[in-house]
């Protein structure tokens, strides 16, 4: 199956979409972050023409599981995806510790240690894929910003990724702001 280039986006779209969002959560309610971040993955969806985007977080229950706590998808009724855990993605979930991104544009790039991985991958119907590990500041890894297709095969260029990974770090940023604040409030 052919590869599709993410669709044409002017440059300064992409700047002013980061800036916007970056603006909307400054001054923004705790109680308001989880409806903004789901606005703001749709909004960068549309503009980039991708299917699917999930916020994971690690649990602080259960280790080494990613649970998603905000979703868009460009299909309506479908449900967000289950608790990603580490026997399903052994080789993904490792690559995010390790605080390296995840990004493919067919199933197939994947390499062999990564098996378990590209299986339920197909299961999902995921095309390509841009995982982005999220941290705040030194701490360890908060979670990730998942981002997919499952239409078509699509490429990632590297602004593109730099630019995503902007995004994520808003939404590790207002996700730690609300924490807190919820920890003051007890």
């Amino acid at each position: 199956m052919a590869e599709q280039a993410l669709p044409s986006i002017d440059r300064l779209e992409f700047e002013t979409l980061i800036s916007d969002l970056s603006s909307s959560f400054i001054n923004l309610p705790p109680g308001e972050v989880d409806r903004e971040i789901e606005e703001a993955l749709r909004r960068v969806c549309e503009l980039l023409g991708i299917d699917l985007a999930v916020l994971w977080q690690w649990s602080r229950a259960a280790p080494r599981v990613l649970t998603a706590t905000h979703f868009y998808y460009a299909q309506e009724g479908l449900q967000p995806p289950e608790p990603m855990c580490q026997e399903h993605y052994p080789w993904y979930v490792q690559q995010l510790l390790a605080s390296r991104s995840v990004c493919f544009s067919s199933l197939e790039e994947l390499p062999a240690e990564a098996d378990v991985d590209r299986e339920h991958g197909r299961l999902l119907g995921i095309k390509s894929s841009l995982s982005l590990p999220l941290s705040l500041g030194g701490d360890p890894q908060v979670g990730a910003l998942a981002l997919n297709t499952v239409r078509a095969h699509r490429d990632w260029p590297d602004a593109v990724g730099n630019r995503l990974q902007l995004v994520g770090q808003v939404f590790t940023t207002a996700r730690a702001r609300r924490r807190a604040d919820e920890a003051l409030r007890e």
